[in-house]
């Protein structure tokens, strides 16, 4: 009995290093498995297509393309082209340097590049929309309608009232001039003043098959406004408020865009 137990540990510690070695090629197989997950999973992240069947791939899907703006197709025809410009302040040129750089006339001179124009404004310094709607002797028969309302309405009237005006305003227009093409123009205000007089004016506008442009993106950016205390502008002392020269040019400049003369 004696001479038997050394055999038993000699047999045990057998048995370990064999039970070892299963442990050591079990235990690679499953480092090199999880070596080729973490490499798999790096191979998916970069590539963006399935190198095999059943394998998982993502694409990126790309930037959504901007939806293009609606453009007013004008025809300007052998006769001269007629305007119609109705508004507020801004449609007068109140505190440009002087009239000619307010947004209505570069307009003007704009399309003059391509044949005659005949423009009609009318415009109420200060006025809301109800106010335009008095406006008389705006001529007929227009080709281009430009309205520019909604500013001094903040605070002012009810959006209920607003949208009656301004149906109103552009009704008078269309009964007036049956061919005409409706260039609708945003309020100047900051966006969380003036959005829902806007929205009225992009509804009602597109309605009567017009285009609408909104001006806040303008009106947001201080350079394009003021500054307060100028004298010599066209209509006495400058404020903050109103477009200055750069401001009305890129008011001019975002409204032609939107038409095109052929």
């Amino acid at each position: 009995m004696p001479a038997s137990k050394p055999r038993k540990r000699s047999r045990s510690r057998s048995n370990v290093r064999r039970q070892s070695k299963v442990w050591l090629a079990v235990g690679g197989v499953v480092a090199l498995g999880i070596v080729a997950g973490v490499l798999s999973g790096v191979a998916l992240t970069n590539n963006s297509t399935p190198t095999a069947a059943g394998s998982l791939s993502y694409t990126i899907p790309p930037d959504p393309t901007p939806t293009a703006l609606p453009v007013l197709d004008v025809q300007r025809g052998t006769d001269p082209l007629k305007v119609l410009f109705i508004g507020d302040s801004l449609t007068g040129s109140l505190f440009a340097s002087s009239e000619a750089r307010g947004f209505r006339p570069l307009m003007v001179n704009a399309m003059k590049a391509s044949g005659p124009v005949i423009a009609v404004e009318g415009h109420r310094n200060g006025g809301d929309t109800a106010d335009a709607s008095k406006l008389t002797n705006l001529g007929s028969y227009q080709n281009l309608a430009i309205v520019e309302l909604g500013t001094n309405d903040y605070n002012v009237t009810t959006i209920d009232d607003f949208t009656t005006d301004y149906r109103a305003i552009l009704a008078q227009i269309v009964s007036t001039s049956p061919d005409v093409r409706l260039l609708c123009v945003g309020s100047w205000q900051q966006p969380d003043r003036g959005a829902a007089y806007d929205a009225v004016i992009k509804s009602e506008c597109e309605a009567q098959g017009g285009v609408y442009r909104s001006i806040e993106n303008l009106q947001v950016q201080e350079s394009l406004r003021g500054p307060a205390g100028k004298t010599g502008v066209y209509g006495g002392t400058s404020d903050d408020f109103h477009p200055n020269d750069e401001g009305y040019a890129a008011i001019a400049k975002l409204l032609l865009g939107a038409i095109h003369l052929s």
